[in-house]
């Protein structure tokens, strides 16, 4: 991985600080240093933004961001409409950073989103922005475990390793019985993926999601990316687990708020596994770990597969069907809880949210900076990636405000 190649095996990696036992957070490395030293930061716990209020600059036509309505947030998910609220000017700015889930989310209550889901709800509409919440892209995982001979009750087996392999190598070591070309297959197929998702909410037309799609089998087929993530894990002392995730799916999915209650979570359809190809991807790296567990040395110490065992996955010594794979996967998967996509940073006919100053389309002085700017899943892990973005934002908004004599 430090030779620049993608597609690698490395030691697993974490963000824990040299000397330290436990993984370290933005909180911990940007918050914690200053939250008692700046006069001019106020970190509000206990409360949600409930809307973005906004006027209209007849001079330029966009709108601007004057103010955020907030209220204390209910210990009951279930609670009604806020009794009490709050309002707090915006001078300069509003950045929007709840995530690929709630930053969207706010967009739509606040009157910025598609103008069907607006007028159902009865929100009045600030911009008709298509892109909102569609282009919903997370990973599907699916944890496979055995049992060991190894009794290790400090959990320092061998959870260093990590696999990161292209297509090429992932439908080599897992091919699929029927041999089909993946390559060809991912080229052929996208209109197809593309037309059934943009139907299903999933982008704002078949055409704009082939040209986000294309880009995506480019990184793929050309670049090499990889596509999925192997990792061991303990799921007992005298166990052994190998976790395995697709990390560029080609599903699409969406979320929309279904109440003018902020504490309503929105609604999702993740669309996992939607596109073929993305269950390929997970049938071939299930079966990749069988192999690699029926393999020296780890062979030597795994005494039988417990899950999902080949009672469901029954073994005829071809590793498991394609079809019991496919049917165990999509029994099986959990979501891998990184979502991106839905508040992109593309143009605004393919359904992009966020210009190249991540500032919301239609808006003066609204920026989205989280993971919801991402246009397409990434091979990695999300977290090094946003606060990549948040120190790219943080230039942007100072050369702005210098720009504008601040």
């Amino acid at each position: 991985m430090t030779g620049g190649q993608r597609a690698c095996s490395s030691l697993h990696l974490a963000s824990t600080p040299r000397g330290s036992d436990h993984r370290s957070s933005s909180a911990e490395a940007y918050l914690t240093p200053v939250e008692n030293e700046r006069s001019n930061l106020v970190v509000l716990v206990g409360h949600t933004a409930t809307t973005v209020l906004f006027t209209a600059d007849e001079s330029t036509g966009l709108r601007s961001a004057y103010a955020v309505r907030f209220a204390p947030t209910p210990a009951n998910a279930t609670a009604g409409p806020p009794s009490q609220e709050y309002i707090v000017s915006a001078d300069h700015e509003v950045i929007l950073s709840a995530g690929a889930i709630q930053s969207p989310a706010l967009l739509q209550r606040s009157g910025v989103g598609t103008k069907h889901l607006l007028d159902v709800l009865g929100i009045d509409i600030v911009v008709p922005l298509e892109g909102v919440g569609r282009n919903l892209q997370d990973q599907a995982a699916t944890p496979l475990a055995a049992g060991s001979t190894v009794n290790d009750t400090g959990g320092t087996r061998v959870l260093d390793a990590i696999a990161f392999p292209d297509v090429d190598a992932l439908f080599t070591f897992g091919a699929l019985d029927g041999g089909a070309n993946v390559s060809e297959t991912i080229s052929s197929d996208i209109p197809g993926w593309a037309a059934s998702q943009a139907a299903a909410g999933g982008g704002v037309s078949a055409e704009a999601l082939e040209t986000i799609m294309r880009v995506q089998a480019h990184n793929i087929l050309h670049d090499k990316a990889a596509v999925l993530e192997m990792f061991f894990y303990e799921p007992a002392p005298d166990g052994l687990g190998m976790n395995v995730w697709g990390l560029l799916p080609f599903s699409r999915g969406d979320l929309s708020v279904t109440s003018t209650n902020p504490f309503t979570p929105p609604a999702i359809r993740g669309a996992y596994l939607a596109a073929d190809i993305d269950l390929a991807v997970a049938v071939a790296g299930a079966r990749a770990v069988r192999r690699l567990l029926h393999t020296p040395p780890l062979s030597e110490i795994v005494t039988q597969e417990l899950v999902p065992g080949t009672a469901a996955v029954p073994d005829a010594g071809d590793g498991g069907s394609d079809a019991d794979w496919a049917a165990w996967v999509r029994s099986a998967y959990i979501s891998n809880d990184h979502p991106v996509g839905t508040a992109a940073m593309m143009r605004r006919e393919l359904g992009g949210v966020v210009d190249a100053r991540l500032r919301v389309y239609g808006t003066q002085n609204v920026r989205v900076v989280d993971a919801a700017m991402l246009p397409l899943q990434i091979s990695a892990y999300l977290s090094a990636t946003v606060y990549g973005v948040a120190e790219k934002a943080a230039d942007l908004i100072l050369e702005d405000m210098r720009a504008g004599g601040r």
